[in-house]
């Protein structure tokens, strides 16, 4: 285990050490985060929330625009990288404006061709004209915004310790520092094996206030939260819910993002 801070070490709750044990049970815990050890073709049902709260200013007013939109995706995930992910999100039927998005970012696994560093976007289509909104200087090109926040949940230096479980299983819990904030800033992440078992569940709670993002493109994220729901399969644990859940601050703008998927089939890639 690498060597941590002071600040970290008093991070761990009263009464609780550092686990020896542990060290069999993070490698068990990855796929829910990195993707199974296998290429599988996805499919399921996405469900996205937005709020945008854009101030007022000498063009006008301020407005607060909320929009649901949901749809199919599909995607292949070999061996943690969606190496193509499709979506066809839109709002309901009759809602007007129209809104389109075709963009997701998966809890579980990375995105090949991920943006930039320090890119933190939010982009919609909206209208029958494809009318872009666009709150970052970068284009857009979908809620990358989400992308920034997750990299942050795959920490390299972890306290890690037990406890118990349902069904007689356990729950790894793990406490990281945010990367490139003060020590105090710690996200916490908590793997649930029942009956000891493969996992199936990850649940991350972030610190209340956390900064995302480079240079001249910076968000503050408020009450960041992540969960996994998974199930065992042939091809290692594949998530069958996931969402991510959070309210940014960028560029004067105030963003709320929820995002829900639903796996509903899988099979091996070329099967």
């Amino acid at each position: 285990m690498p060597l941590l801070s002071l600040a970290t070490l008093l991070a761990l709750p009263a009464g609780v050490g550092i686990d020896e044990e542990v060290e069999a049970w993070e490698p068990r815990a990855r796929p829910l985060l990195d993707g199974p050890a296998a290429c599988v073709q996805v499919q399921g049902q996405a469900t996205v929330a937005l709020a945008v709260m854009q101030p007022g200013g000498w063009r006008g007013p301020g407005k607060t625009e909320h929009h649901t939109l949901s749809g199919p995706f599909t995607g292949t995930l070999d061996h943690g990288v969606w190496r193509e992910l499709t979506a066809a999100l839109t709002t309901a039927p009759g809602v007007s404006p129209a809104v389109r998005m075709t963009d997701l970012m998966p809890v579980t696994g990375r995105k090949a061709g991920a943006h930039k560093k320090g890119e933190v976007q939010l982009g919609l289509t909206t209208g029958d004209n494809g009318e872009s909104f666009d709150i970052s200087a970068a284009g857009a090109q979908g809620i990358n915004l989400v992308d920034g926040i997750l990299e942050g949940i795959r920490p390299d230096v972890t306290l890690s310790w037990m406890e118990a479980g349902p069904d007689n299983g356990v729950v790894l819990v793990q406490r990281a520092p945010v990367k490139g904030a003060d020590d105090d800033q710690m996200i916490d992440l908590r793997t649930t094996f029942p009956g000891r078992g493969a996992p199936s569940r990850l649940d991350v709670t972030l610190p209340r206030v956390i900064k995302v993002g480079d240079g001249l493109v910076k968000a503050s994220i408020y009450d960041g939260q992540v969960h996994v729901l998974a199930t065992p399969t042939p091809l290692g644990p594949l998530p069958t819910e996931e969402s991510a859940s959070v309210v940014a601050g960028l560029l004067g703008f105030t963003v709320g993002v929820d995002q829900r998927l639903t796996y509903t089939a899988y099979r091996p890639c070329g099967g």
